[in-house]
């Protein structure tokens, strides 16, 4: 927990120090602090998804598509320079599913997969989102989808506010919010695991609002 804590406090610190405002953050190589929460925590994948309000919708659709290619880059040369000083055959983010897809450029709830080509529907209309931003290892079509519902972390989300601390929820395999075709499925460690939700918040205190 004390990984995600420190974590989320370089998120909001860096957007103070910015005069920047959630949901439009996106922290310059945010590869090299979620490496070591990663690796700390022995978890295999983490994301960013910021709160985006109803009325912030459009705004922050804009946003994804014109910044994103910049972290998706930054994530990848620090990850290639990693696995050539360690001299690893280490998993890179060519080999996660997903990692060279253009993104949605809207929110969106599920995606399907049918003759070789995927297909989503756009989030119905709703007060508040929670769009995948930056993520570790960086999988570019994942961004944008909603998770802020019933089928992923809606309920882990109230309790996460309720206590406004790190939740844990039920233990499930990650390939179900991957959402890789059949011939990339065995790209994703395929073991149960648990998903963590811990907040960040607007200012140092935990006392103010969470924005992601």
């Amino acid at each position: 927990e004390q990984s995600f804590r420190a974590l989320a406090e370089d998120l909001t610190a860096y957007a103070l120090s910015s005069n920047q405002q959630y949901p439009l953050v996106t922290l310059p190589f945010f590869e090299v602090n979620a490496f070591h929460t990663r690796a700390l925590s022995n978890v295999p994948f983490l994301a960013l998804l910021p709160l985006v309000s109803r009325a912030q919708r459009d705004v922050w659709e804009n946003y994804s598509v014109n910044n994103y290619e910049r972290w998706i880059e930054e994530s990848r040369a620090v990850l290639s320079q990693r696995n050539q000083l360690q001299s690893t055959n280490a998993t890179t983010t060519a080999d996660i599913a997903g990692s060279d897809e253009p993104i949605t450029p809207f929110i969106f709830e599920s995606r399907q997969y049918e003759g070789g080509i995927f297909s989503e529907s756009r989030a119905a209309d709703r007060d508040l989102y929670a769009p995948v931003w930056t993520s570790s290892p960086p999988v570019s079509m994942l961004i944008n989808q909603d998770m802020l519902t019933p089928e992923f972390f809606g309920a882990e989300y109230q309790a996460m506010v309720k206590t406004r601390g790190t939740v844990v929820g039920p233990v499930t395999n990650i390939t179900n919010y991957l959402h890789t075709d059949e011939e990339q499925s065995d790209l994703v460690d395929p073991r149960p695991r648990a998903i963590l939700l811990s907040p960040v918040f607007s200012n140092i205190s935990a006392e103010s609002d969470i924005v992601a």
